[in-house]
């Protein structure tokens, strides 16, 4: 299978140039992007199989690599090889594929909360610092059609922030129902974005 090489940065994929490493025994190409200066590093050859299926049809991406850059903002510094399953990975290798940007660091950062009786997880990307919500372990069933085969989904919360200008806050977990809320759930696949918030502020007086 031949295999795509595109810039994880912005997309190009004729300005690149490469330079060949070696680390121990293993061969690498350091690349660069002419258009972008971004850079990341591919070893040609290396395909893994996946270790939840076994499958052997894994497929190369680019994942970003940040640190710290002021104080606790961290940005991208470049770009590493990994790998996801189309059977076990199919809804992040679907958006990869569709949004032409790299995938977000492994790390999170993540504190327990509580709410009554119900076990709370803060997160906050190291990227871009956004903050959510998640309830580990919930899954509702669609009050239209009754179904149990709910999606989880990311909505952002929005507050006026300067006279009437609204900016994103954080995000909170809300579920769709691949039938009932098809189309929303699709765009949602392919768009790589939070959902809008169900109600906007309204003006008081």
């Amino acid at each position: 299978m031949s295999i795509d090489i595109k810039c994880p940065g912005c997309g190009e994929t004729d300005e690149l140039r490469g330079e060949p490493r070696t680390d121990g025994e293993r061969r690498l190409i350091a690349l660069v992007c002419e258009v972008c200066d971004a850079e990341w590093i591919r070893e040609p050859g290396a395909r893994p199989t996946c270790d939840r299926c076994g499958g052997d049809d894994m497929r190369e991406a680019a994942q970003a690599v940040v640190e710290k850059s002021r104080g606790t903002q961290l940005s991208i510094q470049s770009f590493r090889q990994t790998w996801l399953c189309p059977t076990c990975d199919a809804d992040v290798y679907d958006k990869y594929k569709i949004s032409n940007r790299p995938l977000p660091p492994d790390e999170l950062r993540g504190e327990p909360r509580t709410d009554g009786e119900r076990r709370l997880i803060a997160l906050v990307c190291e990227v871009c610092d956004a903050e959510w919500i998640r309830e580990p372990g919930a899954r509702p069933t669609c009050d239209r059609c009754g179904g149990d085969d709910m999606r989880e989904a990311a909505q952002a919360v929005v507050e006026k922030s300067r006279g009437t200008q609204l900016s994103i806050q954080s995000f909170r977990q809300t579920w769709l129902c691949p039938t009932c809320d098809a189309d929303v759930y699709d765009k949602y696949k392919i768009s790589n974005r939070p959902l809008p918030p169900d109600e906007l502020p309204t003006e008081t007086d």
